[in-house]
């Protein structure tokens, strides 16, 4: 059991559940958590812990592995982290709600992280044809509700026109598909590369065209940003360099010392994490271009929130601008 474990179990109960933490040694102590525990789909704030990077600007980084979102986003909102990584529909619902809600201080993602999954023998192409079929998520209160939530307005559906199911976010929800319990689901591209990889008969699309907001983003309450630009700094020279040296490579000896640190629920497949995170790299961080790496890209987020709009998801207006600053990860960019 590692170090992270055991600080969890001897940690005071609190009304949030508990999730899966790791500490490094550095100067100052700020919590960085995760929406999702420590999935490889979110490596690059784990191997800014075990590359030293968040060390080298100063920062003792107690990464939270969350168990949802949501609850990321109540770690944040609550103070008790200071940055998290998540994905940007929930958080235009709750500046639309006139919410506490942090905003996007850097994109890592500027493609989709979903992927829509269904049997190869009967496929299922695009949202018409969804209505009467049984859906799995990855959570109840997971964003890929939401994805499908847009998706079935813009095929003139609503949202009782389909049965939600809990399906997870791994491989495993494909095992659920072969025995019928749901028709398709929504899931990772984590999960895509690992089908695929196994030559699972399974169709799957991108809903990135429905919803073409940014995939994942890191977050910051705007209290925060304003009183601790140099911390905003630190941080994004250790995302930066965490990110370069992943492009850079080669990958396997960065997820084997970070599964040092960090229990990696898919540790023991080197080869699919590996595999996984280069598809990520291409096919979700420079998807846009190198150029436009870790930026805030306003035409997605102009776009996205205009489809949430449009699918009445949203109560009230939305100004794009309020929910990102490029203030911070533009300067650093440049170094």
């Amino acid at each position: 059991m590692k170090i992270g474990r055991r600080l969890l179990l001897g940690a005071a109960a609190s009304a949030i559940a508990a999730p899966f933490v790791r500490t490094s040694r550095a100067a100052e102590q700020v919590g960085v958590v995760l929406p999702l525990g420590f999935s490889i789909d979110f490596f690059d704030a784990m191997n800014a812990y075990s590359g030293g990077h968040y060390a080298r600007e100063g920062i003792d980084a107690k990464v939270i592995g969350a168990n949802t979102g949501v609850q990321m986003t109540q770690l944040v909102v609550s103070g008790r982290a200071v940055f998290g990584r998540g994905s940007p529909p929930d958080q235009v619902r709750a500046v639309a709600a006139k919410q506490p809600s942090p905003i996007s201080i850097a994109t890592i993602c500027q493609g989709c992280n979903f992927r829509v999954f269904s049997l190869a023998s009967k496929p299922v192409h695009e949202p018409k044809d969804f209505k009467g079929k049984t859906v799995g998520l990855i959570t109840a209160a997971s964003p890929t509700g939401i994805y499908l939530d847009v998706m079935l307005a813009q095929a003139g559906l609503g949202p009782d026109d389909v049965v939600r199911q809990v399906t997870g976010g791994t491989p495993g929800a494909f095992e659920i598909l072969k025995q019928g319990r749901v028709d398709l689901f929504l899931s990772t591209l984590a999960v895509e590369v690992a089908l695929k990889r196994a030559q699972a008969p399974v169709l799957v699309w991108n809903p990135d065209k429905y919803l073409p907001l940014p995939g994942q983003n890191y977050l910051a309450m705007p209290d925060t940003i304003a009183a601790k630009p140099d911390l905003v700094m630190r941080f994004l020279r250790a995302i930066k360099a965490s990110a370069e040296e992943m492009i850079k490579g080669p990958m396997a000896p960065l997820v084997t010392r970070a599964a040092k640190d960090f229990e990696i629920p898919s540790a023991a497949d080197l080869d699919g994490n590996v595999a996984f995170l280069e598809t990520a790299i291409s096919e979700m961080w420079l998807s846009e271009g190198r150029q436009n790496l870790l930026l805030n890209l306003p035409q997605r987020w102009e776009a996205g929130v205009n489809a949430l709009h449009a699918a009445k998801l949203v109560q009230g207006v939305v100004d794009p601008a309020v929910l990102y600053t490029n203030k911070f990860i533009a300067e650093v960019m440049k170094s």
